[in-house]
């Protein structure tokens, strides 16, 4: 609410740290646009799951950056 009203919008960078069950294990805020988006973004990628990834046909543990992208109507 605090983002929408001041019409901030913007993409929140996070390094998240998969699981081999593809449950995300952690997460480290890269780069931030603050007003409450920040938040927002950190307690949704928590709740993602994610299609684990593979070698050689076997499921691994991987990190990646995800970019949260916050965009006004």
């Amino acid at each position: 609410p605090q983002a929408k009203s001041q019409g901030i919008q913007g993409s929140v960078i996070l390094e998240i740290l998969i699981d081999e069950a593809g449950k995300v294990r952690s997460v480290r805020l890269i780069k931030g646009v603050g007003f409450g988006l920040d938040e927002a973004a950190l307690e949704a990628i928590r709740n993602f799951e994610f299609e684990p990834a593979q070698m050689e046909n076997k499921a691994v543990a991987v990190k990646i950056r995800y970019a949260y992208k916050f965009v006004l109507d």
